[in-house]
């Protein structure tokens, strides 16, 4: 007969303790990256404007079918949609990597993967920037995704900016796969006859870059590091400067970039819930000293 000793005892009861926080962190994972979206809302004073305007600001939807791939298909992007249009943002603007490639069935082609958006209702139109999951796919060129965004009712910002209701939108191209130009930038705040600058990247490392003139940047990218377990802090990065740019609001040099933790991607998030940013720029109060701060809420 097997007797089971004493120290056999513990090791299977550790092991047995090891799965089962495993299972169950899995678990809380794959829930929150299935929640609805929070919204992360944000209050930025900014010179240069009569009245306050709100953007939504949507990124890193990474549809696909396949729940394996990615948490958003078709059907939750529609609900997400739906969510945005809830907030009646004065305008909304998109961060790039709407697909998730993955060359299994569920694959969705830019075109469907951006399709939703068309459901998208403000008082100044979408915009949208691109990512590098859209642009690393060799049929996915600049003209077949503005076509598809186009389309869609959104329109592409590739390294140029538009006038739209009090401010001016620019949209840079993405960093890794695209051919991004900072200029864009400087030529925006040129053409903004002193309204207030947004400068969209999909990637949150331009920032260094970006001129003191841009009131505010808004970026996604980095999932806000997808996992971030309890006490360990994130351990993963997709930015050159490490955590530096993971999530939120970042001043650096009197500048400001929103850096969104996005929707989608791997099915499982740890404390980097999906969320819908809405901002409002409102006007710097008059005789103000200083610089004025930017403020934060869920």
């Amino acid at each position: 007969m097997w007797t089971i000793r004493p120290w056999e005892r513990w090791t299977l009861g550790i092991i047995g303790l090891v799965l089962s926080i495993g299972v169950a962190v899995s678990w809380v994972a794959w829930r929150e990256a299935h929640a609805d979206p929070v919204i992360a809302r944000y209050l930025v004073p900014v010179a240069g404007i009569r009245s306050p305007v709100s953007i939504a600001f949507v990124t890193d939807t990474h549809v696909n079918q396949d729940a394996l791939v990615s948490s958003v298909d078709t059907g939750r992007l529609r609900r997400v949609v739906g969510a945005v249009n809830a907030l009646s943002a004065d305008m909304v603007l998109l961060g790039g990597d709407y697909v998730a490639t993955s060359h299994r069935s569920g694959d969705v082609s830019f075109a469907g993967a951006v399709a939703p958006f068309a459901g998208l209702r403000s008082r100044y139109g979408t915009y949208a920037v691109i990512g590098n999951h859209d642009c690393q796919e060799p049929q996915n060129t600049t003209a077949v995704m503005s076509a598809a965004l186009s389309s869609a009712r959104v329109v592409p910002l590739v390294n140029r900016s538009v006038q739209t209701g009090l401010v001016q939108v620019a949209g840079l191209d993405d960093l890794w796969c695209g051919e991004s130009d900072i200029g864009t930038a400087s030529r925006a705040i040129s053409a903004s006859s002193g309204r207030p600058v947004v400068l969209v990247s999909h990637n949150p490392d331009v920032f260094p870059s970006v001129p003191s003139g841009i009131a505010l940047t808004l970026a996604g990218h980095t999932h806000a590091a997808q996992i971030v377990p309890p006490l360990i802090g994130p351990i993963v990065s997709v930015s050159r400067y490490g955590q530096r740019y993971r999530y939120g609001m970042i001043v650096e040099k009197g500048r400001r970039m929103i850096v969104s933790s996005g929707i989608g991607g791997l099915p499982l998030r740890l404390n980097a819930a999906p969320e819908i940013v809405l901002v409002t720029l409102r006007p710097t109060a008059t005789g103000s000293s200083g610089e004025p701060e930017a403020s934060r809420s869920r």
